[in-house]
């Protein structure tokens, strides 16, 4: 009988499409040897950012669709999301080593931006262009676990886009 085990590399990127969906993208080093197989899935815990947890059956060295409506809510809210690997269970791959990341989804900013872009006038192009670039220094902060950091960058993000009183309803 064959196991699966994390090559002692827990990776994985994510794109939100809307409030509602976003895109897993595992890029985890899995074993494949004689005694190890990588499998059809492997779970994942996740902790949002209200601290509540779910666990997620996700593929591995591809993509998987996670929506909102699949855990039972009816968006995902902004805020660092932290993914876990129970080192205990047979399902995700562990092996008995604990691994977390943390990621930034922030699917409602994102909607608003897209909003704005299509439409606010155009003189306010270069304040919106302004805005994403620190939504994608909250993205890339968080996932190198600098969630402080991330967090503020997506204040100011926010506070900017509230700025431009860009009507929306994400």
């Amino acid at each position: 009988m064959s196991c699966f085990c994390l090559k002692g590399s827990f990776d994985f990127y994510i794109k939100s499409l809307d409030p509602q969906t976003i895109i897993y993208n595992d890029i985890s080093e899995w074993m494949d040897d004689e005694i190890h197989s990588i499998p059809n899935y492997y779970i994942v815990d996740v902790r949002f950012p209200n601290s509540s947890m779910y666990s997620l059956k996700v593929r591995p060295l591809t993509s998987t669709v996670i929506r909102a409506s699949d855990i039972g809510i009816s968006k995902f809210k902004d805020g660092i999301y932290c993914f876990i690997i129970d080192p205990l269970s047979e399902e995700s791959g562990g092996c008995g080593t604990p691994y977390t990341k943390s990621w930034a989804v922030l699917p409602n900013i994102r909607c608003c931006l897209d909003q704005g872009f299509s439409t606010l006038p155009d003189d306010k192009y270069y304040d919106l262009v302004e805005v994403e670039r620190w939504i994608r220094k909250s993205e890339e902060s968080s996932s190198l676990g600098q969630e402080i950091q991330s967090k503020q960058e997506y204040t100011i993000a926010k506070k900017l886009l509230d700025k431009l009183n860009c009507e929306c309803n994400c």
